[in-house]
């Protein structure tokens, strides 16, 4: 039965089965043999039956014991005192979690102690698994924490070991941990727990940032986009940027005719288009460096390749760094969007599609105006263009893109803080970047054409604001630390262009929701298109000339309700 090849301390069930085989070959052999020779004269069955048992257990109990001195650490006097060892809470009752128990015990005091099991199966209550007790549901995360310190466990974590635990039941069990003060996290490599080995394998790794979002992911029917885009000749603006990129991945998925990247830094260009041309080697990729506020560069793009789509994602979007630059905002934003939307128009494109922001609603930053300037003259295009289709899709805050929050939290936890929040009341509506490309091509798609009006606005339902807060201490949490404990919250004051609150939609806004809900078609009065330009080749020629002053003051008044602030430039007339 080879039983001396087996390691005592991996002593398990196919292990035991050998043993009685052995035992059960060996009796049976023997009384065989007894009778054989002997004809049974000397045969005593109850000593047969009690050499039988005595064998299994005298193979057995040596490996046991040794097998539970190894897991125990009973015999071992050195190690870390139970109060200075990490203690874990495991999430859920399952075969992963039993794997890592084994393995916690293999590793003796290196490894994290377990300090229990948190399962939201009410029948498992109380229930042992490998002596390790299942305490309690999620809800009751706080006070298990809480009792267990008193009894002298200091509960830092709780790890999930499952891969396939579910979103609403992810984000239960973040909310609970952060009002606990215990991090969440997960451990590494769980689609193959059977890798852990060692005390590295037993380090959690953080929770993805896309469940810090308290609602369900929106999941936009994208086939449509596929009959649209696939065989087009297709144009990106912005492609290295976060929603750039992604757009680029996967538009490249669908198969244009040729793929248009269009970027002013050479670096991020190169990045994207290496990345494409290697995953897509088929595909016709041109990398072009545009700076879409050059209007004869632009042109000479169209002019060469002839889009049919052209998304533009290009923009300066950070408040802070507009809000001190705003000539160059107003360059970008403004400038540039004219720029391509009067090329997409002059060489015929099909359709273009223009990325917006929830800042541009009743606009307190100089990013905001510049972006509602930009809405409102696709809006313009789209109602007098014979042929081009103008689409603007309005994002939240979106999570893990270069101009978001996150980052900045994560570099700052990474640190080990402070985390600076500009209020604590201050809140931001959010989507994941999965989330705004879908949008993005929904809005080429059939369904989203279907849905949509001359000079409308596709906004994603993102659900309620989060507060940016609740937001910090989740993400200090999902890195394994404690607020205001292990990492400080600090309050700095809100910046100068920031809002408390963001809003989606306009007062004067009409709002349509999509019959599934997951977006909403927004219209408004649009700017006539003549005189809207005439002011913003006003606002141009301040920005040439560098006069930040004047081509603040000019563009301003260019967004409804604010008329009248510059006398030198024609009111604009909505429609």
């Amino acid at each position: 039965m080879k039983l001396n090849r087996g390691l005592w301390r991996y002593a398990s069930i196919p292990e035991f089965a050998a043993m009685v085989k052995a035992a059960t070959m060996a009796v049976a052999g023997y009384t065989i043999m007894n009778f054989f020779y002997a004809g049974g004269e000397y045969f005593s069955r109850i000593a047969t039956v009690l050499t039988w048992v005595f064998m299994i257990f005298g193979l057995g109990a040596g490996r046991l014991l040794f097998r539970y001195i190894k897991e125990t650490g009973a015999l071992h006097f050195g190690g870390a005192p139970r109060q200075n060892r990490e203690h874990y809470l495991l999430f859920p009752f399952c075969d992963a979690t039993e794997n890592y128990i084994r393995t916690a015990r293999r590793l003796g005091s290196s490894a994290p102690a377990i300090a229990g099991i948190i399962d939201n199966r009410a029948g498992l209550l109380n229930s042992k698994l490998l002596a390790v007790d299942v305490l309690g549901q999620d809800r009751d995360i706080g006070k298990i924490v809480h009792g267990l310190r008193e009894s002298g466990y200091p509960v830092t974590q709780l790890v999930v070991t499952s891969p396939s635990v579910p979103e609403n039941e992810m984000r239960s069990l973040l909310d609970a941990c952060v009002e606990a003060h215990i991090g969440l996290s997960r451990i590494s490599g769980a689609q193959d727990v059977r890798s852990l080995e060692d005390s590295g394998s037993l380090r959690p790794s953080p929770i993805s940032i896309n469940d810090l979002i308290s609602r369900p992911s929106v999941r936009l029917p994208s086939h449509g986009a596929i009959d649209t885009a696939a065989g087009k000749r297709v144009l990106v603006t912005g492609a290295g940027g976060t929603i750039g990129s992604e757009l680029c991945r996967q538009l490249a998925e669908i198969g244009p005719e040729k793929l248009i990247l269009a970027d002013h830094s050479e670096f991020h260009l190169y990045k994207i288009s290496l990345e494409l041309q290697a995953n897509y080697p088929r595909l016709d990729i041109k990398p072009v460096i545009v700076d879409v506020r050059e209007a004869m560069r632009v042109r000479h793009v169209f002019e060469n390749f002839a889009p049919q789509l052209v998304f533009h994602t290009a923009a300066l979007k950070h408040v802070s760094v507009v809000e001190d630059n705003p000539v160059e905002g107003i360059k970008t934003n403004v400038v540039g969007t004219l720029n391509i939307a009067q090329a997409a128009h002059d060489f015929k494109a099909e359709r273009m599609v223009s990325i917006s922001t929830d800042k541009a609603v009743e606009p307190k930053s100089v990013m905001g105006v510049t972006k509602k300037v930009a809405e409102m003259l696709c809006q313009s295009f789209d109602r007098n263009s014979q042929f081009t289709r103008y689409s603007i899709v309005r994002f939240g805050n979106v999570i893990g893109s270069n101009g978001s929050v996150v980052p900045l939290f994560q570099e700052q936890i990474k640190r080990g803080g402070p985390v600076t929040i500009t209020h604590p009341k201050v809140t931001r509506y959010f989507m994941t970047i999965p989330e705004a490309v879908r949008l993005v091509l929904h809005s080429i798609s059939t369904e989203g054409k279907a849905a949509e009006k001359r000079g409308s606005i596709l906004v994603l339902n993102m659900g309620d604001p989060v507060s940016i807060d609740d937001l910090a201490r989740k993400m200090i949490a999902l890195s394994g630390a404690r607020a205001d404990i292990d990492i400080p919250v600090k309050y700095v004051g809100l910046r100068k262009g920031e809002k408390i609150r963001e809003e989606l939609f306009g007062p004067k806004e009409m709002v349509e929701q999509s019959p599934d809900g997951s977006f909403f078609v927004a219209s408004s009065v649009v700017a006539e298109l003549r005189l809207l330009m005439r002011a913003i080749a006003d606002v141009e020629k301040a920005c040439v000339e560098d006069n930040a002053e004047r081509a603040l003051l000019l563009i301003s008044r260019l967004i409804p309700g604010d008329a009248g602030k510059a006398a030198e430039t024609p009111p604009i007339a909505f429609h």
